[in-house]
């Protein structure tokens, strides 16, 4: 017996945790990033078959109940399957996937109305708490190595601290070191040097660019600039032994040193007696901040708005498929024909093959 299986735009990749096989129980969204790369891509299976037959004579059980239990009509039914690869095509195609299970909006939003009792923006200290934002760079380097409590009093806009770090620290370029941009060059005058046709005008650029960062790093500016930035950084690096404020090429992001100086402040005030309740977490952090950088818009404002409402959406780069998959079962004529019966009564038009699409029998062959 054969059936013939006509399916059109059904998902092949697998969104959940868990499987088909096991009894009913909560199943997660897999993690899913906006990642040029298909995940989880599952061809067409022995259950996707079974799973097909089962809805084709009416029987709505899970697959695992169904063949778990003592009536499954295919029970030992000698059985394969065959996509028709002339038939058959496939795309990717992306698509938002929406996540209704998790408290959050997108990632660069909030939802709801801040208390206007929400301590971290309206207690005593919490003015000279958010005033290190407002340090220009060299004042932060200041702060940091000489770290001295003043107190201020002032008025906390949350608005203005998001501008601050999203378009003012966040966009600060990375510093390299100029010794370390020096070697650097260096190295790559070496390689132009060793080719088999050095382009000279590659070599003068190159040789320009050395001398002239030789010259910088000769200046007092830059002596005084660079050892403080070191001081400040080894200090932080001592304080949070755990955290990492030197990138691998030995260059820092000042948006990581901002961050570092809010955890420094509030350990500074803890030490000399004050009370940091109201600034940060029961397991000691500032919301919305690591100690090494700002965590996004979402997750600084929105538990601190009760998580009003649950949505959150991703792009995620789907595998679809259209063709035709061939049923063939190895059972005599009488009970092709049973069967013929049961799919007839049962009066299935459409269903889904896999995840979504839409897919039916184009035709029942008994023999």
């Amino acid at each position: 017996m054969r059936i013939i299986i006509e399916y059109s735009s059904s998902w092949r990749n697998s969104v959940l945790t868990g499987s088909n096989d096991e009894p009913v129980q909560k199943r997660n969204f897999k993690a899913s990033s906006k990642s040029q790369e298909t995940a989880d891509v599952r061809n067409i299976s022995k259950n996707t078959v079974l799973g097909v037959l089962c809805r084709l004579i009416g029987d709505q059980r899970k697959l695992y109940q169904a063949t778990a239990s003592d009536d499954f009509y295919f029970k030992n039914l000698d059985m394969t399957f065959q996509e028709v690869n002339s038939n058959s095509i496939c795309w990717n195609e992306t698509a938002l996937l929406i996540n209704k299970s998790e408290n959050r909006p997108s990632q660069s939003s909030f939802i709801g109305v801040l208390d206007e009792n929400e301590p971290l923006f309206f207690s005593k200290y919490s003015y000279t708490l958010w005033s290190i934002l407002d340090y220009d760079f060299e004042e932060l380097l200041d702060f940091i190595i000489n770290t001295d409590i003043d107190i201020k009093e002032g008025t906390v806009s949350p608005r203005q601290i998001l501008n601050r770090v999203r378009y003012d620290i966040s966009s600060m370029d990375k510093i390299e070191f100029v010794s370390n941009s020096i070697e650097s060059l260096e190295i790559r005058l070496k390689e132009e040097v060793l080719k088999l046709k050095p382009r000279e005008s590659k070599v003068l650029e190159l040789q320009e660019e050395i001398e002239a960062l030789v010259i910088k790093s000769q200046s007092s500016k830059n002596i005084v600039f660079e050892r403080k930035l070191r001081d400040a950084v080894n200090k932080l690096s001592n304080e949070f032994s755990d955290q990492a404020y030197y990138e691998k090429s030995h260059s820092v992001y000042p948006s990581r040193i901002y961050a570092g100086a809010l955890y420094l402040l509030v350990l500074e005030m803890t030490k000399q007696g004050f009370d940091t309740s109201d600034l940060i977490t029961k397991k000691g952090t500032i919301k919305g901040f690591s100690k090494r950088g700002f965590n996004g818009v979402r997750d600084f404002l929105n538990p601190l708005m009760g998580n009003k409402k649950k949505t959150t959406h991703t792009p995620y780069l789907l595998t679809k498929a259209s063709g035709q998959l061939e049923i063939i079962l190895d059972i005599d004529v009488a009970k092709a024909k049973e069967l013929k019966q049961m799919i007839d009564n049962a009066g299935v038009s459409s269903f889904y093959l896999g995840k979504k699409g839409l897919a039916y029998v184009s035709d029942i062959r008994l023999r």
